[in-house]
């Protein structure tokens, strides 16, 4: 019977070859070095290692001296080989941080391309304030800014006298918060939105026989109004800027009357000057430009406005400015004044 080879019961010659010491130095020598593996990429021994340019990997190499032997050398029984360094690869190359192109101002040119159909998709009340409207329809005590928009852009109050007469008709430029808080639908329109008028904001006052400015942006002095009617029994209205001459000017004049056969009329008409000439509904400055144009009541609001108040004729007109009309702010409300003023005398405003 066989004993294992590790057992007390095997026989004397197998546990001597188990423990020659020559098959044992024979083992270690045939077999590979583990730390071989890790040395192969440097110099033999006395040398320096060596580095690549690039980056590589933290683990450090060692020298076959600096490690004692277990067994015998197996570079003394054969010629050293030649050490081939091995391709060190790089740990950051050129991907590992990629770049983008980022254009800071895309942004601001893509919400600038929306800006226009924005405004549109946005309800009355949020709508951005039209400050070079060019239709103006008088609802009162409103003047809206186009035919059909509900946001108005002025307000007109009426002052009367003792009798029940107007005696005074005073018109005033709404802020932009006014402006949204008075919007309302179409339906309701002609009800009309109320609101307190606030006279220290009034533009212009005007009285039967003269408009004068409020506020410093205002034309100084007073405007009157003179009308007639052609042989063809046309009617012509005519607007006039009235400025007094100051004091020494006066006695300027005063003293060439006599030089210059000037009478008191021809002085009087010095400190006139015409504004605007109205003729079958046509607007012209003083040098004969077209500024507006005249228009009748429009749309349905306008008809049932005109169904609850019977009598009120002013209400419901159009004045279209074109594109020869000042844009100066001032000197459109100037226009809006004069337009309302013309009416007002003419035919009167009344409303609830």
């Amino acid at each position: 019977m066989n004993a294992a080879t590790y057992s007390p019961l095997a026989d004397g010659g197998r546990q001597q070859r188990l423990h020659d010491k020559s098959i044992m130095y024979r083992s270690y020598a045939d077999e590979e070095d583990p730390f071989d593996a890790l040395t192969r990429g440097s110099v033999t021994s006395g040398s320096e290692d060596t580095f690549s340019d690039g980056t590589v990997s933290p683990s450090s190499t060692f020298s076959s001296t600096s490690r004692p032997s277990l067994g015998r050398s197996s570079t003394s029984q054969a010629t050293p080989s030649i050490a081939i360094q091995p391709i060190r690869r790089p740990l950051v190359s050129a991907n590992t941080f990629p770049t983008f192109n980022f254009d800071p101002w895309s942004t601001v040119r893509a919400s600038r391309a929306l800006e226009s159909n924005y405004a549109s998709t946005l309800t009355p009340e949020y709508r951005p304030v039209d400050e070079q409207a060019r239709t103006f329809r008088l609802q009162a005590p409103f003047i809206y800014t186009t035919k059909s928009s509900n946001i108005p852009r002025y307000q007109i109050q009426q002052e009367f006298d003792r009798s029940g007469k107007p005696s005074r008709l005073n018109i005033r430029r709404l802020q932009s918060h006014e402006m949204r808080s008075c919007s309302v639908p179409a339906t309701h329109a002609a009800l009309g939105p109320r609101m307190r008028y606030d006279k220290e904001g009034t533009a212009y006052t005007m009285t039967p026989f003269e408009m004068h400015g409020k506020q410093s942006s205002t034309l100084p002095g007073t405007v009157q109004i003179s009308s007639g009617k052609t042989l063809w029994g046309g009617q012509w209205t005519r607007i006039w800027h009235v400025s007094k001459p100051n004091q020494r000017d006066s006695k300027n004049l005063e003293t060439d009357v006599h030089n210059h056969r000037m009478s008191r009329r021809s002085l009087e008409e010095c400190d006139k000057r015409l504004l605007f000439a109205v003729k079958k509904g046509v607007w012209e400055d003083a040098e004969g430009t077209i500024i507006a144009r005249e228009e009748k009541g429009w749309g349905s609001v306008d008809r049932l406005f005109a169904r609850r108040n019977s009598g009120q004729s002013a209400n419901g007109k159009v004045l279209d400015m074109t594109d020869m009309a000042p844009t100066d702010a001032s000197k459109r409300d100037l226009v809006v004044a004069c337009w309302v003023m013309k009416m007002w005398m003419a035919e009167g405003i009344r409303w609830d």
